[in-house]
């Protein structure tokens, strides 16, 4: 299949391409992260859980083969279990119909709630989901929640001190694009990129960009940059098409981060409340 190709901002060039490695499926559910930041890693905190739980049991398994973890429990994960009936596709990833996730011989524990902006209605914060992180030891985040992510990543940077990386999903790049280059650059105010990969179930937006990324950022104290960036994205025997049946996504970082902030207007800034 011949790959199609879209735009990004320079900014999202990520600084290194060295010591990754894929964690999870093959092609939906698997995400590429940093050697060294599972090594950092003391916990996993995910939110977001589809029929696959790939991802989420080879981190588990690591982290209790880890001899720098001597903690029962390595996981918790989010997902609220629904049986209602014609839910759309977004929802059903959000709250797939399982009651009881195979997390039983992995030293996880599975909470039947969703993850937002308020706490109550069944729903937790992002705080809320951290302060029930009595372990000490870097928590590594991974959020693929179909959209809702933009209620929990406006607050990711308030604990950055916290995290040895964050995994996750954006949604809107043509629909929410202003809101998602906002949230893009308050993240690499504290983070940089380590990894990038367009979800080629999305397409291309008519902007250009790549409806759906997959995002894997490290704090900046943690990057390295090895001057062995490779030319071209997807990466050869780490990426892989999230809909085998569509062609990958190949990315040029062609957009100057100078236009970004051109577009992007002071007072549409304060009405995003995301810095």
């Amino acid at each position: 299949m011949q790959t199609v190709t879209a735009q990004l901002p320079e900014f999202l060039r990520p600084v290194s391409a060295s010591g990754l490695v894929r964690i999870g499926g093959t092609h939906d559910g698997g995400y590429v992260v940093s050697r060294a930041m599972l090594e950092r890693t003391g916990f996993l905190l995910s939110f977001g859980l589809d029929q696959s739980w790939a991802f989420e049991a080879a981190v588990c398994d690591y982290l209790k083969a880890s001899p720098a973890v001597d903690h029962e429990f390595v996981c918790h994960a989010y997902g609220k279990a629904s049986s209602a009936p014609k839910r759309p596709w977004w929802a059903r990833k959000i709250a797939p119909v399982i009651p009881n996730p195979p997390f039983d011989n992995r030293h996880a524990t599975h909470f039947s709630l969703n993850v937002g902006r308020e706490s109550g209605g069944g729903t937790v914060t992002l705080r809320d989901a951290m302060d029930r992180v009595s372990v000490e030891g870097p928590v590594l985040l991974k959020i693929d929640i179909e959209g809702w992510e933009y209620n929990v990543l406006k607050d990711v940077c308030d604990f950055a001190t916290r995290v040895s990386g964050v995994v996750f999903e954006l949604h809107g790049l043509g629909v929410l694009e202003d809101y998602a280059l906002v949230l893009l650059l308050k993240l690499m105010s504290v983070f940089d990129v380590v990894h990038v990969h367009a979800n080629n179930h999305g397409g291309i937006a008519p902007n250009g960009m790549p409806q759906v990324i997959e995002v894997t950022m490290v704090p900046k104290s943690a990057a390295a940059s090895t001057g062995a960036e490779p030319a071209e994205y997807p990466l050869p025997d780490l990426d892989a098409p999230n809909d085998p049946a569509k062609p990958d996504i190949a990315l040029e970082f062609a957009i100057p981060t100078v236009d970004v902030f051109k577009q992007l207007d002071s007072h549409r800034l304060r009405e995003m409340n995301v810095f």
